[in-house]
């Protein structure tokens, strides 16, 4: 046994513990309960929601079956912490293979306590799955082009070409990188003819599939609000901020705390930049593909409109980004210099230090910080009549609430106020509780609903008011 093995077993181990750690201690988000949503429901009418969800159907149809042992939020989270950590198994591996084991001592290193891997690693949607796929994807494709391994590689390949659109659409993007390395590196000329062919049969397979899901993607994404402006630079130094370290962006501008990881972010990208090595490594090449060409395919959707600018949908493609980090460290932890070693591990201290202070931001989503559904849903179920009426803005909300509540006979989600005008009639019904995101960028039912129900004579009461949600109760005079 190598002198290492003790060091890669137990960095392996942490990386494993650290993504399983409290993992159903959270209470779902609003997403996660669309993932509750769709694998609680019978396969057949799963399929038929084919364009109704702004994600493809085989990460929930592999979630609805491992959901029928149980829909605990430890359970349905942990095949993305697995995802999560099989993704680092591989990439160390195949790093190992391509840059030798002190590079991947100093990968596995970064991703085991990425905070930002972790987040993801602990939210029940695809986007670990993603990672995984596409980082064997990629460790394939080395085998074939590099190793030049036979038929079974590239039938594995062609199989997770086939899968990976159907995970997250972002695999289309992963498709696309590869094919950029491929048809524009002059090192792969010669094999160009036989790629292509691999590729019209990749197509041909997805093309039925695409042309009829794809109408339907464009109108579900532009009704739910999926279109954005182009990106600022201020937004991209925020996703590289939050790549690195994941740390919280709901205080205003940049304190001295928020700026200093990112100072420690902008540093080692620096040093991986200085200090990566010939560009004309065939390695290096794979990676600054792997890492930049989905960031640029990204700007070119977010010109057209399709908004994929938050930081979680690079999740798949952060992985070369720490490969290329750790390339640096052992580039300079070489260097003849005595203070080359130590400068790298101050600089991995550094990082590691920020990374763990991440932990007290632990969030799932900026936007919906702090939502403890889970509270909210035992209090409904505490307090709420069976008269009563439960109106949740957003929409989207209404899952996850419906989750920890239970069913309920008067229950009504709604995105814009005037959803509210009748039929619904609130002299129907004994009290009206209105739960509600703050940070929700619609006018707030709260706004309309006291003149709706003869404002001044429904006293109202709030509930959770220093939570990012909060739940309104409008009481009719006599009411208890």
């Amino acid at each position: 046994m190598s002198r290492r093995a003790p060091v890669w077993i137990g960095l392996a181990l942490a990386a494993l513990a650290m993504r399983c750690y409290k993992l159903g201690s959270q209470s779902l988000w609003s997403d996660e309960g669309v993932t509750v949503h769709m694998v609680a429901r019978p396969l057949g009418e799963l399929f038929s929601q084919v364009g109704s969800d702004v994600h493809p159907l085989l990460y929930y149809s592999l979630l609805h079956f491992w959901a029928r042992l149980s829909l605990s939020e430890f359970w349905l989270r942990l095949p993305s912490a697995l995802a999560s950590w099989a993704t680092i198994l591989v990439v160390v591996a195949l790093i190992r293979r391509v840059s030798g084991q002190r590079v991947g001592l100093w990968t596995l290193a970064l991703l085991s306590f990425s905070q930002f891997h972790i987040l993801y690693a602990q939210e029940a949607r695809a986007h670990a799955m993603l990672g995984l796929v596409a980082s064997l994807s990629w460790a394939l494709l080395w085998l074939w082009k590099e190793e030049h391994r036979g038929l079974p590689v590239r039938l594995a390949w062609l199989g997770l070409a086939l899968a990976m659109p159907h995970i997250h659409y972002l695999g289309f993007l992963v498709l696309g990188s590869q094919n950029l390395l491929m048809l524009l590196h002059p090192r792969y000329s010669r094999g160009r003819i036989p790629w292509l062919g691999w590729q019209l049969a990749a197509l041909g397979a997805q093309l039925p599939w695409m042309l009829w899901v794809l109408p339907r993607q464009v109108g579900f994404a532009r009704a739910a609000g999926y279109v954005s402006s182009p990106m600022s630079l201020e937004s991209w130094f925020r996703s590289l901020y939050d790549w690195l370290f994941s740390h919280d962006f709901q205080r205003p501008g940049y304190d001295l705390l928020s700026f200093a990881p990112g100072a420690w972010g902008l540093c080692l990208v620096a040093l991986a930049l200085a200090l990566l090595g010939t560009p004309r490594s065939p390695a290096a090449a794979w990676l600054w593909c792997w890492w930049l060409a989905p960031v640029a395919q990204t700007l070119a959707l977010n010109a057209l409109g399709i908004d994929l600018s938050g930081s979680k949908y690079f999740l798949y493609a952060t992985v070369p980004l720490f490969v290329l980090l750790a390339s640096g460290l052992d580039r300079l932890a070489r260097w003849r210099s005595p203070w080359g070693a130590s400068l790298a591990g101050v600089l991995m201290l550094g990082w590691l230090a920020a990374n763990l202070t991440s932990w007290r931001n632990y969030h799932f989503h900026p936007a919906f910080g702090n939502q403890n559904w889970r509270l909210a849903g035992q209090f409904l179920r505490g307090n709420a009549a069976p008269d009563d009426l439960i109106i949740v803005q957003p929409l989207m909300m209404n899952a996850v609430l419906l989750y920890y509540l239970g069913p309920f006979p008067n229950f009504v989600g709604v995105n814009d106020p005037a959803q509210l005008q009748p039929p619904l009639q609130p002299q129907r019904y004994g009290r009206i509780w209105v739960c509600s995101v703050p940070s929700y960028q619609q006018p707030p039912v709260s706004n309309v609903l006291p003149g709706w129900v003869r404002q001044g004579q429904w006293p109202t009461q709030k509930h959770f008011p220093a939570q990012n949600l909060v739940i309104e109760l409008f009481t009719p005079p006599g009411a208890p």
